[in-house]
């Protein structure tokens, strides 16, 4: 996009723009891993989801790997290193119960302090039974982080129970 493609305004008055030029910024991805036993049976799609994020890494790119269960896991990276990654993943051992608020609210403090785009990319099956914050708090954190969430939603189990609160 060029200069021509912006119209900047200040208190109703069109302004002049000097400088429009695109500019390449690193980005961090925090691949946050749902590794509660219910994402036991699907080992194989964690790892093509993660080779395939790492597949679009430019040089300046890093990705952590956060599994995550009722609280944050061993974390690895930030790196750009490619078998690292994916190593990582494969690494992540299911068991326990799901807390993906809290999650996104860690992440998101880890993140705050990073240069450059943050992206957190989410592998769930959406089954929070352990959050102990509203989704309130996780979306202010993510925001106060300047983060961009991406959800990929793993299974289709139906839950009939009322008393269940997905995220």
């Amino acid at each position: 996009l060029g200069a021509d493609s912006f119209v900047l305004e200040e208190d109703g008055i069109q302004q002049q723009l000097d400088v429009v030029r695109p500019e390449t910024m690193p980005a961090t991805y925090a691949l946050v891993v749902d590794s509660s036993q219910s994402m036991s049976r699907r080992p194989d799609f964690l790892h093509d989801a993660a080779e395939h994020l790492v597949s679009f890494l430019r040089p300046q790119d890093r990705v952590l790997v956060v599994p995550f269960t009722k609280t944050l896991g061993a974390i690895t990276g930030p790196t750009n290193d490619v078998p690292t990654i994916t190593e990582a993943v494969e690494h992540i051992e299911p068991g326990g119960g799901t807390a993906i608020r809290n999650a996104l609210i860690d992440v998101s403090h880890r993140l705050a302090g990073v240069e450059g785009r943050h992206v957190i990319v989410l592998l769930t099956d959406g089954y929070d039974e352990h959050s102990t914050v509203p989704f309130a708090d996780a979306l202010e954190a993510v925001r106060t982080s300047g983060s961009t969430v991406f959800v990929i939603g793993i299974g289709g189990v139906v839950l009939r129970d009322s008393r269940i609160k997905l995220f």
